[in-house]
């Protein structure tokens, strides 16, 4: 889900967790969702946050 230009937060049963992205919107491009529960990143400059 994209909640605002430059942030994107992904939920499921286990895991709720936002990432925060430093930089244009064509940095999502560098995440990828593996199943349904692990989020892997590339190495960008990123702020982790849980609500």
């Amino acid at each position: 889900m994209v909640d605002s230009p430059g942030s994107f937060c992904y939920k499921s049963i286990a895991v709720s967790s936002c990432f925060h992205i430093d930089g244009s919107r064509k940095a999502m491009h560098a995440y990828r969702v593996d199943s349904q529960l692990s989020v892997k990143s590339a190495s960008l400059p990123v702020q982790y946050g849980n609500d």
